[in-house]
């Protein structure tokens, strides 16, 4: 069935949703993302699609907004955590039992007291350690409470879990997070990844963000790697990890097994021979 991210009417779809977590017709997508240096998975971004009946399927965009203005951004996050880590044990088997899940989450969920303690006791029910997850904290538009967020962060780092920041809907001045939480990893969006090679500018502010997260000490990965162009001079600058639809697109489990194949390191060896 096509795939929509229009918005509906609001009532109908909070109460539509509500009732999607109960029925269990939230899915899981997972995106890889490669080692530049290896070139095999070490990360599977896992993405939430709302499989509506008599509508098709639903992007994070068209529900997202409506469930945090809801109070369901909350449920919807746990239950992404839940998911990932039942589908982890399966992933590991096919690509490596090194890999990692990365966890988007509403900076409004972080700010709950509870929400930390809630994901420890599901990795731990799953007999999985939280050196498996990286979470992403999503910014979202408006105000937030840096302390919370930041108690939040430090919460799963000491408990070994890696902390990133996604800015792409923040109304704050780019990278002020950076100071602000207790991150490690930097993302180099989609936004600046499409203008690669387009203008000087673009080519230098990527370069330094990639030295900026040396001198950190933290990790740099690239989103929306579309083109061969953008991914060869991504891994010349010096980017340790790279995702986008130039590696592959997101996908279910099943998806994921039957591009298997096109995502071997020796595949992508060959590829740029």
């Amino acid at each position: 069935m096509q795939a929509y991210s229009c918005q509906t009417e609001t009532g109908d779809h909070v109460s539509s949703l509500a009732k999607a977590l109960k029925n269990n017709e939230l899915v899981l997508h997972y995106q890889p993302r490669i080692d530049c240096s290896s070139g095999a998975v070490c990360v599977f971004e896992a993405l939430v699609r709302w499989e509506r009946a008599g509508v098709g399927l639903l992007y994070p965009q068209a529900f997202m907004q409506a469930a945090t203005e809801h109070a369901l951004n909350y449920l919807i996050d746990l239950w992404v955590f839940e998911r990932s880590c039942r589908d982890l044990k399966w992933l590991r088997t096919q690509f490596g039992g090194q890999i990692k899940i990365a966890i988007n989450i509403s900076s409004h969920s972080c700010e709950s007291v509870y929400i930390s303690q809630r994901i420890i006791d599901i990795c731990e029910a799953c007999n999985l350690s939280m050196t498996d997850f990286i979470f992403e904290i999503v910014i979202d538009h408006g105000k937030y409470e840096p302390h919370k967020v930041s108690a939040f962060c430090e919460t799963l780092i000491s408990q070994g879990a890696g902390i990133c920041v996604d800015e792409s809907r923040a109304s704050s001045s780019p990278l002020i997070n950076l100071e602000r939480l207790p991150t490690q990893y930097l993302k180099i969006d989609r936004f600046l990844v499409e203008n690669i090679g387009k203008t000087e500018r673009c080519d230098t502010i990527i370069r330094h963000c990639i030295k900026l997260s040396r001198t950190l000490n933290i990790t740099a990965f690239a989103v929306g790697v579309e083109s061969e162009h953008q991914y060869a001079f991504l891994k010349h600058e010096g980017c340790i990890q790279i995702q986008g639809y130039h590696i592959s697109r997101p996908g279910d489990c099943h998806n994921l097994l039957k591009n298997k194949a096109n995502l071997e390191p020796q595949y992508r060896t060959a590829l740029y021979q």
